[in-house]
């Protein structure tokens, strides 16, 4: 959620200043070709010279001009005329030009305003939580366990805040805390699979993952009640594949993929780990028939 609304953000942000890039950039540019809707500015100004031309020539012919007047005032005009109608004629012909130079800079600026960030910046600030955000969000999650835990002293006999209250410590890591709210819940359901399951696991981190002993027993139980638990049938893998029982690991996960769905998260790490475990199983028999 942090990730979504932090990329969002950024997101907003990196459009919003490219459009303010844009507007100042784009509308000299994109500005209408002073063709359309108005008289061409070439042959106003030819117009204008003729004008001009046609004056002096009547002066001339009157006498208020004399000839080497005429001669002179005309090639002034008509120097004029070479010098202004070039220059209309360019402003004219680059509107597309200016139109194309626009549509180019408007991919152009956000492409390479995003490769130099990739280059340059630190994309991996988008994606990575800035520090300490996991113990904030760890501390947003202190209250609510202080209200469940309250709930439990007025409620002793509450099995599932008790389970409740096991799983949020096992989600951050509280075993030795998850172990006792686990035992609360399991003397209260002790014909629940699921959670002598979870019991089991509470127990063998406080072990430091080690499955033996009263873990053991636990899935032992649980998968008495019911042998398509899926957690328990994991532990019961995964606690054979601890003491070396390499061929009785893969029947537990193979038993376990039978019942769980294909496009489950996890469904390929089990099939993975049943594999192997039946790789090692071949690769050391004897040691197989020992176990058995």
């Amino acid at each position: 959620m942090i990730n979504f609304w932090t990329l969002s953000l950024f997101a907003a942000s990196f459009l919003a200043l490219i459009g303010a890039a844009l507007a100042f950039v784009l509308p000299p540019l994109l500005r209408r070709n002073p063709r359309l809707g108005q008289v061409d500015g070439k042959e106003t100004n030819i117009a204008i010279y003729r004008d001009q031309l046609a004056e002096l020539q009547a002066d001339l012919d009157s006498g208020e001009l004399a000839a080497q007047q005429y001669e002179e005032a005309r090639r002034e005009i008509e120097k004029r005329l070479s010098q202004d109608v070039p220059r209309e004629s360019a402003a004219e012909s680059g509107g597309p030009a200016g139109r194309w130079a626009g549509y180019a800079l408007t991919l152009a600026i956000p492409v390479l305003a995003g490769a130099m960030y990739l280059v340059l910046g630190n994309p991996g600030a988008l994606l990575t939580p800035p520090p300490g955000a996991e113990a904030d969000e760890r501390h947003d999650v202190a209250p609510l366990l202080a209200s469940l835990e309250a709930k439990l002293k007025k409620q002793p006999d509450n099995a599932e805040g008790w389970a409740m209250l096991g799983r949020s410590y096992a989600a951050l890591g509280r075993f030795d805390e998850a172990a006792r709210a686990m035992a609360q819940a399991a003397a209260r359901l002790p014909d629940d699979p699921r959670v002598l399951a979870d019991y089991a696991e509470a127990l063998a981190m406080t072990q430091g993952g080690n499955l033996h002993g009263k873990p053991l027993e636990l899935i032992g139980k649980a998968l008495k009640l019911d042998g398509k638990d899926e957690k328990a049938l994991s532990l019961a893998g995964a606690a054979a594949y601890q003491d070396g029982k390499f061929a009785e690991a893969a029947a537990y996960w193979r038993r376990l993929l039978n019942v769980m769905p294909k496009d489950a998260d996890d469904y390929r790490q089990i099939a993975d780990a049943a594999e192997k475990a039946e790789q090692a199983a071949r690769s050391s028999p004897d040691k197989a028939a020992k176990n058995r």
